[in-house]
């Protein structure tokens, strides 16, 4: 996948790890209330001594800022997680299962951009030029919808201009103007903060479904929790693929934009014509990975 834009601890973590972990840490200690039941659980903190209350309420910042720390580091897995990496055995198998039906879609929505009626191409030719990647290369679809989109946006820098993506982002990035950089912050915030939102919510309904298994208490107020949390977990994974499809937009635009830039700053002279900029960025490729000196032509034994 591309690499995520980062930047210092600021407002998007705030969004991103300490308010899903927020919620899912108050969501949770009100499920615990519920089935010590609410009056008890009240009278038992009315009962206590305003230093050990102090000390409670101290112990549940802490619990949340520790829950923070593990959903910003966990970023860059919930992408992975979400884009159809999956490392058991099992959920290796059922990735083949899931990116041999996005395949299946891909050629569907290939055939109705050419053959369907007009309404039919114009829907399709948008869901080609946002969330799949080129029917050219099926061997590159992912299982998921979302994986697929960023998929997309990796093969636009390399099918346009050569450019291998992950070797190029980190050097790129620098060369962006400051509002490139607002416009990725913000479209990276929205994308991470639905993915973790995703997982919270998951957990929630999880942990509202057990009790409602394993607990005595009234089943209606247990079967809403877990019915919310259910409705927000999909909520949550359906808005982080139109999400993906703005930051992978912005991504692409930084490339166009951009990236000749970045020849002038490493004193390359701009080519010429588009195939002579597509050899200089493999050239710039091999280097960069594999450590072949730019000014000799790789051999193409």
């Amino acid at each position: 996948m591309l690499p995520l834009l980062t930047g210092p601890v600021d407002r998007r973590f705030m969004l991103t790890a300490a308010l899903p972990a927020l919620l899912v840490c108050a969501g949770l200690l009100l499920l615990w209330a519920y089935l010590t039941g609410i009056s008890q659980a009240l009278a038992d903190w009315k009962a206590l001594d305003g230093l050990v209350q102090w000390l409670r309420c101290t112990a549940f910042a802490v619990a949340v800022a520790f829950v923070s720390l593990l959903l910003a580091a966990a970023q860059p897995k919930f992408v992975d997680l979400f884009a159809g990496t999956w490392p058991t055995p099992l959920g290796r198998a059922a990735a083949r299962v899931c990116a041999a039906y996005h395949r299946a879609r891909l050629r569907r929505w290939t055939d109705l951009s050419q053959t369907g009626s007009e309404h039919k191409k114009i829907r399709a030719r948008r869901v080609l030029s946002t969330v799949y990647p080129s029917a050219d290369m099926p061997e590159e679809v992912l299982p998921t919808r979302f994986g697929n989109v960023l998929r997309r946006c990796e093969q636009y820098a390399r099918a346009r201009y050569g450019i291998k993506p992950r070797s190029v982002w980190p050097r790129l990035q620098p060369m962006l103007t400051q509002q490139s950089l607002i416009d990725l912050a913000a479209a990276r915030t929205n994308m991470i903060l639905m993915l973790t939102l995703t997982a919270v919510a998951w957990v929630f309904t999880v942990a509202a479904l057990a009790a409602l298994a394993f607990s005595d208490r009234a089943y209606l107020p247990l079967a809403v929790c877990a019915a919310t949390g259910l409705v927000v977990t999909l909520a949550a994974h359906r808005a982080a693929t139109p999400a993906a499809v703005l930051y992978g937009g912005h991504i692409e635009v930084a490339f166009d934009l951009h990236r000749r830039t970045l020849l002038q700053h490493l004193e390359i002279d701009p080519p010429g014509t588009l195939q002579d900029e597509i050899a200089v960025w493999e050239r710039l490729a091999a280097f960069w990975e594999d450590g072949i000196p730019f000014d000799v032509p790789r051999s193409l034994g």
